[in-house]
């Protein structure tokens, strides 16, 4: 006990008083740096020094597994061995633990396995699949991906709420009740409200007498999880009455009734929670299945371990009884963090009679920093565990900082400021500095023009810091996002600075996993026969690096097969397999024989794919097996010595990459000694189907003992002596996310999380608390697009205070104007090709083929697509020609093209056609002559002609009204705009020649989107374009004025149209800019062909 009496010695008082006071319940609420962890090791040490109590009668819950490392480590330096008998746990550890202690009370877990993403996907779509026709949830569109997401969030924001599916059927039925209870309030809300001053006094009064005559608690208990429907309706009522009489007007009973109400179709008032409850009710129904589906498996979610604590405490006083005497004191850190049904397990251990309720519980957190909302947490929580012991709690604010400068301080505490709502009782901590070391660094913000020029300033930053001797471990730069830290990691790379980067990364988009499954798609492929389809997967399986292929390889193989092909029969063409196996691929002999070696061993690998196991399929591919033939070269290339030398961390990524997939593989096929290679494409296919299903691994890249990246969320409870915050902009650090759909949203006694603006500005405070000496705030002036931003609201106040002393700099306008800026945007996009050594041989193969070559609208949109397109994918997919696949989506577009145009073109040559022929059965007729002549497997093409056949149903009214308009149906178009050649075929011209106008319609089979993105804006103005410089496609008199996109989706009830005005003032000055850009960007593509 020597080192707790010297750390004792250096608490200062507020510290002191949590750690003497060891019974009864305290909330320490402890600011950034002012030594939480400290005062919980010494509260556990002065239990033990003035109790009789064993170590293990102690326990101290935490959020994090890395919480419970530093929290052991704590109590070890402090009380030595006996530090690791306290009981230090998570929630989750900590119900397991309960479980093995008392096993009587709960359900066997052992042997039971965490659900995965996919599992669950498919368990919930099957349940679906299953429900009665009179549920909401049993309508097709609850099938789709992002609305089983909705629903899993759902169940998990129940289970969150510690609420079993009994218990939220019994609230959905009381929930009926209350409605029920609350219809004459219908009856008193006149349709319209009134608009005379008398008239409004006396609705007022109406309301006053009527919530006079209800029975409620003026005040909701904030310490019951889920509160009474009625009570929620009438107080939100009082609270805008009292707004009403306040203001002498009814703009708050308006508002309220826009909340609350909504009208039925017969022009009534209904309540809106009417059909949230029944939402409530579906999904808790799908809940109750779903479990005991999962328990079938034998397998269990995270939740569910808290979830089965809380039932075995609630109902069996036994053991509630037992697990409070095994563990007499609690202490709970980053309580801000804590969940609902988390917060119940505290309550119900702390629910002993022999505390007469002032149980030894001890929490600590900070609601400045609850950042976790999205996750479960509930910053409430910390009003609520003081409503539970009324008068009893000790309530102690920490606000000596340990960690940082004064000037870091109070930049911190101007963004606490703009936290709006927090627990009642609580302000912004004004913490102050008690720093051992007395570095006084002013806080900086550094503007710069760009994100690139951004990026550039941020690497000799931090050279030149590490250069003036701050070690590189001791500087962080946090980002809200990964994506951003990955932009900077590439820069700094380049710049010779160490990096450590811990991510946790979707390994289905690794490179490494990447190449496998194409490779195992082509492989497969050729195991059912050379198609077109595998001529397209092996022109992109040969350009992938370890077949060590050359680029003049590639393109040399592309052209001769043109060539050779080119005056020969559909059927009598060879595929690039045949070709390379004859020998006949290349002008070069080494060139064919390396390529005919390779067309042996993928010819063999698919004989061998019909017979061998799924997992020795993936030692074939890989390289492992060893054969008397060739082998893969695939694991030479990724695992050889010389890679392991080279870029060891890179080399433990992939290789933890392709680990964590076989693990997955295993888990989801129990009997995967009985799968064939088809079962990896089937389980990848799946997951992508589930809106791309993340499978998470930890990677570190870049080595270690370098300069930390870490999202603000991964920050938390670290420190730095330097902390850069990168793109301090608004549209990065303040804005809240989009809402999440209300489709299956609860009744209003229900918390459902919306991203808001405290959940960004929290996460801002807690990534500058992370500083020691100095904070740089490091921002940009123009976005990618050339558009000026938003400054980052937060430190606008800096700017002013003198008590910050804030070394400002502002170089955005030294360097770059708005017009340079768009200028940069524009040649960004030709900058990211990075063909060393090949530039001149590449321009030698191009320059002929740009004789020849016309830009249209989907090439531009290739180029200028961040996500999927850019200069080498536009180089080969439209001037080398790789061979392409087209994809159900593909082939499910073009089809409805075609039977649109036939449409159209029947009804102009009959325009009675449609009174006598069903337009959806020639519709139809018309899609299935296309997809037939397509490659798709034959469940796909079934799958497409069901779901066509609905979509054209459903919305033949609306079809019928496009077709029959005055219009002219793909209109092709070729022209040269000055030495710009340009073509494009638009899908409908349609003339109005009594307005003499004429609009432009481009059909969209996909997601409609609510508005035009700067994608689909260009797409139209190049349609714009075309017709400007080919006047006579339009009849004489007509002007183009307008432009649409035509959704035709499986996912609407109706058509719908997003429409561009062309000559409105913005549109117009679009324009203008877009014809230079195209003039631009031609350039740059005739360039390609230039030496």
């Amino acid at each position: 006990m020597q080192n707790f009496q010297k750390v004792y010695g250096e608490l200062n008082t507020k510290q002191r008083e949590a750690v003497d006071q060891i019974e009864g319940p305290v909330m320490v609420l402890a600011g950034p740096g002012t030594g939480k962890t400290q005062l919980l090791g010494a509260r556990v040490a002065n239990i033990l020094n003035l109790t009789d109590v064993n170590p293990g009668n102690i326990l101290c819950l935490t959020y994090t597994e890395a919480g419970v490392s530093a929290m052991r480590s704590r109590l070890a330096s402090l009380i030595g061995s006996a530090g690791y008998q306290v009981s230090v746990q998570t929630f989750h550890s900590f119900a397991l633990e309960v479980f093995r202690r008392f096993p009587d009370y709960f359900l066997d877990y052992r042997g039971f396995q965490p659900v995965d993403d996919l599992s669950r996907y498919e368990v919930i779509k099957k349940i679906l699949q299953g429900l009665p026709p009179s549920f909401k949830l049993a309508h097709r569109s609850f099938g789709r991906n992002d609305s089983i997401k909705d629903l899993v969030s759902k169940i998990a924001e129940l289970k969150k709420a510690g609420l079993t599916p009994k218990e939220t059927m019994e609230i959905a039925d009381q929930n009926f009740q209350d409605l029920e209870d609350l219809k004459e309030l219908l009856d008193l809300v006149p349709n319209p409200l009134p608009k005379k001053k008398t008239e409004q006094l006396q609705l007022q009064e109406i309301l006053a007498n009527y919530l006079s005559s209800q029975n409620y608690p003026a005040e909701l208990n904030s310490s019951v999880v889920i509160s009474n429907l009625k009570s929620i309706v009438l107080n939100s009522l009082a609270a805008a009455l009292l707004e009403a009489q306040k203001l002498q007007k009814n703009t708050p009973i308006t508002a309220w009734k826009g909340a609350t109400l909504e009208k039925t179709s017969s022009g009534n008032w209904k309540f809106k929670d009417l059909e949230f409850n029944q939402n409530l009710q579906e999904v808790t129904y799908v809940y109750e299945v779903y479990s005991k589906k999962l328990i079938e498996l034998e397998k269990l979610e995270f939740e569910d371990m808290i979830l089965n604590l809380i039932n075995g405490l609630r109902h069996n006083s036994e053991l509630k009884y037992n697990v409070q005497e095994q563990w007499q004191y609690i202490l709970v850190d980053e309580f801000q963090d804590t969940s609902f049904a988390q917060l119940e397990i505290i309550r119900l251990l702390g629910e002993n009679p022999a505390s007469e309720g002032a149980p030894n519980i001890m929490a600590v957190g900070d609601d400045d920093q609850a950042i976790y909302a999205f996750q479960g947490a509930e910053v409430s929580n910390i009003q609520t565990f003081v409503n539970f012991y009324p008068k009893k709690v000790n309530l102690i604010t920490l606000q000596d900082n340990y960690r940082s400068s004064q000037e870091i301080l109070s930049s911190s505490l101007e963004t606490a400021k703009f936290i709006q709502e927090r627990p009642t009782g609580t302000v912004p901590k004004e913490l102050v500095k008690k720093s051992r070391k007395s570095l006084s660094l002013k806080v900086e913000l550094q503007t710069l023009p760009t994100q690139d020029a951004e990026l550039s300033w941020l690497a000799q930053d931090i050279k030149t810091q590490i250069k003036n001797g701050t070690k590189a471990e001791e500087i962080a730069v946090l980002a809200p996002k990964h994506k951003f830290l990955i932009d900077l990691s590439a820069e700094l790379a380049e710049n010779q600075i160490p990096v450590y980067y811990q991510s946790s990364s979707n390994i289905l988009e690794d490179e490494v996993v990447l190449n496998l499954i194409n490779l195992a798609e082509l492989v497969l492929q050729i195991s059912k026969g050379v198609t077109v389809d595998s001529k397209a997967k092996l022109a992109e399986v040969l350009t992938d690096p370890y077949w060590g292929l050359p680029s003049s390889t590639i393109w040399n193989l592309s052209l001769t097969a043109n060539k050779i092909n080119q005056e020969k029969n559909p059927a009598d063409r060879k595929h690039w397999l045949e070709l390379m196996q004859e020998g006949l691929a290349s002008k070069d002999t080494a060139e064919d024989i390396e390529l005919q070696t390779i067309a042996n061993l993928l010819l063999s690998w698919g004989a061998d794919a019909l017979n061998l196991s799924l997992e020795k399929m993936l030692d074939l591919l890989v390289g492992v097996t060893k054969q008397d033939q060739p082998t893969s070269p695939f694991k030479k290339y990724y695992f050889s010595q010389a890679e392991l030398q080279k870029n060891p961390a890179k080399y433990a990524t992939f290789l933890s990459s392709l680990s964590t997939l076989r693990e997955h593989l295993r888990n989801y096929y129990p009997d995967l000694e009985n799968r064939k290679l088809q079962d990896l494409v089937d389980y990848v296919r799946l997951c992508q189907e589930y809106g791309g299903l993340k499978i998470a691994k930890k990677g570190v890249h870049l080595g270690s003992g370098g300069v930390n990246l870490i999202t603000a969320y991964g920050s938390k409870g670290l420190e730095f002596e330097q902390v850069y915050i990168m793109h301090s902009v608004d549209k990065v650090w303040s804005e809240a996310a989009s809402s999440n759909s209300q489709s299956l949203k609860f009744t209003s006694n229900f918390k459902s999380h919306k991203d808001t603006s405290d959940d960004k500005t929290r996460l801002f405070y807690v990534a500058q608390t992370r500083a020691k000496n100095r904070l740089v705030h490091s921002s940009y002036k123009f976005d990618n697009k050339g558009k000026e931003v938003v400054p980052l609201r937060y430190l606008e106040p800096l700017k002013d205070n003198p008590e910050i002393k804030l070394n400002f700099k502002d170089c955005s306008g030294d360097l770059m104007s708005t017009e340079q800026a768009s200028e940069a945007y524009e040649q960004k996009l030709f900058s990211n090709l990075n063909l060393t050594g090949t530039k001149a041989s590449l321009a030698e193969v191009l320059a002929p083929i740009l004789e020849e070559y016309r830009l249209s609208a989907t090439h531009l949109g290739t180029l200028f697509d961040e996500d999927y397109g850019g200069e080498l994918e536009f180089i080969n997919r439209h001037l080398l020609r790789f061979p392409q696949a087209m994809n159900d989506s593909a082939v499910h577009g073009s089809a409805i093209h075609r039977a649109l145009e036939k449409a159209h073109l029947a009804f102009n040559k009959n325009s009675q056609i449609f009174k006598d022929l069903n337009l959806t059965d020639f519709l139809l007729e018309s899609y299935q002559k296309e997809i037939t002549k397509s490659s798709l497997d034959v469940e796909i093409k079934i799958r497409l002609l069901e779901k066509t056949k609905h979509t054209f149903t459903k919305l033949q009214k609306d079809l019928l009204n496009l077709i029959q308009l005055n219009v002219k149906p793909e209109v092709d178009i070729k022209v040269n705009f000055d030495e710009a050649r340009l073509s494009g075929k638009i899908d409908a011209v349609i003339i109005n020649k009594e307005q003499g106008t004429a609009t432009i319609r481009d059909y969209k089979t996909g997601t409609p989107k609510k508005s035009l993105d700067s994608r689909y804006k260009n797409q139209l103005y190049f349609y714009r374009l075309l017709l400007e410089i080919s006047p006579q496609i339009l009849p004489k008199n007509i002007k183009l004025k307008s432009a649409e996109l035509a959704y035709i989706s499986p996912k609407e009830d109706q058509l719908i149209i997003a429409s561009l005005d062309y000559h409105s003032t913005k549109n117009e000055s679009e324009y203008l800019e877009f014809k230079k850009l195209v003039k631009d960007v031609w350039s740059q593509i005739m360039s390609l062909g230039q030496s």
